[in-house]
Formats: structure tokens, sequence, C-alpha cells
């Protein structure tokens, strides 16, 4: 539900059971999950430890789930075994590279044996991946990055949902978002949340007494094609880390003093993040916001272009010392009125980025002339053909965060959460653009911030 509006659920039953298969024109989906109506469901998990791949039934033979007890016994069967000296395969690692390499090499290791395609298939239909690392991260910040740039051995890009536990104890996931969109992963992890919250991380059930199929664990044939390739790739990808990627909280304010002034909570922050990057860098960023169209069956996003001349008239008139403080007021109201109606129409489908898509595909399909619109130099400064500057999303109002890669190579890739307190960001770079610095675009957020509280307290109090 979104306030009183029905959303559609069709993206959940991608949480599960789904995989993203490598090709080399396009990749595509395979969605397994069923409903007990539709059918047989995999109920498996595997559970990846120091490259290794091991296989756990997450139900028994009556349809009861396994236990958190239960759970923590077959995980730490799993550390147990990997501390012997057996060298890991580390087949993970081939799905993070170019989608049309791991093709090849995934076609390879298929046409390799039987067991190799069976070992594939049980991957690739199991309800999730369970990551078990080695790194610690100090805090929840940096928790984002070890999840993406940790160990590639120990990971399954192809999967919907990986969950990725560390040694010390903090956790995160990785999700494919060909699948579904943010959204329903940060509800599927703000429930996961929540049950832990209330039960303070203790286990307030019962364990059955019962006997539970043992541990599996799989293995590939691999041969020296295979190995050669996975040893050139773990040195490549240690050498070319190219997304930085960071956790900030704004702690001086959030929702509940930016409601106070009759503004909603997003579009506050979508305009704190146009006068960030006009004081960096002395020009409009081209910005895409996520807009759900939930509200029609099956409906994905709409893109919403937050840089609207009404944004860019009050961003210039902040760095001007002749406007008083009123005058500035007045027109980030005018902003932020813009951005809701942008926001409306995009919800309800009357955005233009989805249509003007859906017509360079039918060109494309259809073998006809690209309209010019597309190749215009307008259209690429405005954002067109994955252009924008600022990719950002709000990824709601509770504790779970979510972030995502820039769009492109000067870009920056920004989601924030906005709680009753603070704001957190999780704000990524590219680590090869000369443009672009995470630390040094939240530090000036924060004065953004502080300056747009200033100047509507300083606005409401003279007129008083």
């Amino acid at each position: 539900m979104g306030g009183q509006r029905v959303f559609s659920m069709s993206q959940f039953r991608r949480l599960f059971c789904t995989v993203r298969r490598p090709g080399l024109v396009m990749d595509s989906l395979g969605v397994y999950f069923r409903t007990l109506e539709e059918g047989p469901c995999p109920s498996n998990v595997v559970i990846m430890c120091r490259g290794r791949f091991f296989n756990v039934n997450a139900i028994d033979e009556k349809g009861y789930t396994i236990t958190p007890p239960e759970w923590e016994e077959k995980i730490r069967e799993v550390l147990k075994i990997c501390e012997d000296e057996e060298e890991p395969q580390n087949i993970g690692i081939l799905t993070c590279d170019l989608r049309e390499k791991w093709c090849k090499y995934r076609e390879h290791i298929l046409q390799s044996s039987d067991n190799n395609r069976n070992v594939m298939d049980i991957i690739e239909r199991c309800l999730f991946v369970l990551v078990l690392d080695e790194d610690k991260p100090q805090s929840v910040d940096e928790v984002p990055n070890f999840c993406l740039n940790g160990d590639y051995n120990n990971r399954w890009a192809d999967k919907s949902m990986s969950i990725i536990i560390f040694k010390n104890g903090f956790f995160g996931t990785i999700y494919d978002h060909t699948a579904f969109d943010g959204i329903a992963s940060i509800t599927c992890m703000n429930y996961i949340y929540r049950a832990i919250s209330e039960n303070m991380g203790e286990w307030l059930g019962s364990t059955p007494d019962r006997d539970f199929p043992t541990l599996e664990e799989l293995k590939f044939d691999v041969d020296a094609k295979i190995m050669r390739k996975i040893k050139c790739l773990n040195k490549d990808l240690a050498d070319n880390k190219k997304i930085g990627i960071y956790r900030k909280t704004f702690d001086d304010y959030g929702k509940i003093e930016i409601q106070r002034f009759g503004i909603h909570p997003d579009s506050f922050v979508q305009m704190a993040l146009q006068l960030t990057y006009y004081r960096l860098y002395r020009k409009p960023a081209p910005c895409y916001e996520t807009a759900t169209t939930r509200a029609f069956f099956n409906g994905r996003t709409e893109t919403l272009r937050s840089c609207t001349s009404e944004c860019v008239d009050w961003v210039k008139a902040m760095l001007k010392h002749t406007f008083n403080i009123s005058h500035k007021a007045g027109l980030l109201m005018e902003a932020l009125k813009r951005h809701d109606q942008l926001m409306s129409e995009a919800r309800t489908n009357a955005g233009c980025d989805r249509h003007l898509f859906g017509l360079y595909c039918t060109a494309l399909e259809e073998g006809m002339p690209i309209p010019e619109l597309y190749n215009d130099p307008s259209y690429f400064k405005s954002g067109g053909a994955g252009n924008f500057i600022l990719s950002t999303s709000c990824t709601g109002y509770t504790a779970i965060s979510g972030g995502v890669a820039p769009m492109c190579k000067d870009g920056y890739g920004i989601f924030y959460n906005i709680l009753p307190d603070s704001i957190v960001f999780i704000i990524s770079e590219n680590l090869r653009s000369k443009e672009t610095n995470a630390e040094t675009y939240f530090s000036s957020l924060k004065r953004s911030l502080l300056d747009m509280r200033f100047i509507l307290l300083y606005s409401n109090s003279s007129k008083l």
C-alpha cells in the first residue's frame, strides 16, 4: 500500500528463486518461484564460504521451515568444513566479469559435464545465496563498500538476492535490479530487521526435535582453461576497483522537522542535492529520481527529472548575496511545488522517459531510422541515454538503506532513507573520475541542508 493507494505486488515473486543468465546479446531472466497452487517451488538455499558452495534445504518434508537455531547449526557446519586446506574453486568470480565473457565461460562449464549442469541448476534455482564472508566492517557505514568491493570469489552476481554475513556479525545484501525495484528488496529487509529488533536478536521460539537433510557441498568439474581465467580475473579485479560507495548520516534533523514546514521530505532532499551540485560545480546537474508506477499492474518505474527551471532559479539565488532570505525561501517553495507536480505525473504514467524509451525500442525492432531527437546533443546533456549526472532514489522512511553505482563516469549515485531525526545517504562515485569526490559532496550536502532549514526558519519568523 502507498498511503491509501494499492500497489502491484508482481515484483515480489522475483525476490526468490530468480537468476539473470548472461547472454552474448542480451541477458535472460529465469524465475522459478511458484505458489502452492502453481506447483513445486525450489526450497533450497546455497551457502557460499571461501569460494565454495554448500546446498541446504530450508523446508522439511512436511513443509515446515528451518528455524534460526537450525540455521546456526548448518552455518557452523559450513565454517568447520571450510577450515580445511582444500583449494577453493572460486567459480563465483566469473559471474563478476563482463556479461559477454561470463556467458562464454558459463557455456564452456555447462558443456563440460552433467555434474556441472546439475550444480549450475541448483544454484540458479535456489531461493537465494547466503554468503559467509571473511571481511570485518568496523561499522555499519563500511558495509556497502564491503558488499560491493569485497571478495568476488565469494559472490554469485547472477542471483536476484544474496545475503552477506560478515565475520563480525554485520550483514548486507546484493540485489540484481533486473528482477525488481529497490523498494521491493527494502520492504523485504525491513520485515526481517523489525522481526530481529522486536526480539532483541534472540530466538524466542522452540527448536523441533527432527533430523534435517544433510549439508551437501557442490563442486564443479573445472578444467585448466577455467582455472586460468579465474586466476587472471582475480588479479584484474583486485587492481581495478571502479566504484567507491559510502554510507553517510546527516543527523541535525530529519522527516519530522521538514514536515513542520509543510514540505514533502523527498522533494526537500532533492532540492538539497541540486544545491550541493551547483555549489560545487557551478552548473546544474541532470538528475534521475525514481518514481514508482506500481499503481499500475506490473508497474516498475518512471523517471522524475528533478533539475527543473524552478530549481535552477532557486539554486542560483542561493549563491547570490544580493537576494534577501525571504526571496530565496519563496523560490525554494516554487521549486518544491514543481517537484511535487512532476512526481505526481510520473507516478501516474504521465512522465516522458519510458515513453521515449519505448519509441526508441520500437524503431530498433522495426528496423526504422532512429529519430533525430535521440542523437541531439541536448538529449544527452539533459540525461538521456543514461547520462544523468545524479542517479537518485528515496528508499523510504525506514532504517534500511540501499545504494547504486553512478550512471555515468563523472556522476554520482545517491540513495537516501529519511528517518524521523536524520537522513542516511549512500553515495557512490566512479573512482576513475577526476571530477567527482563523494566525501566533498557530502560535506557540501550537509551545508545545503542546514542552509535550507535556515532560510525557511528565517522566512517563517519574519512573517510573525
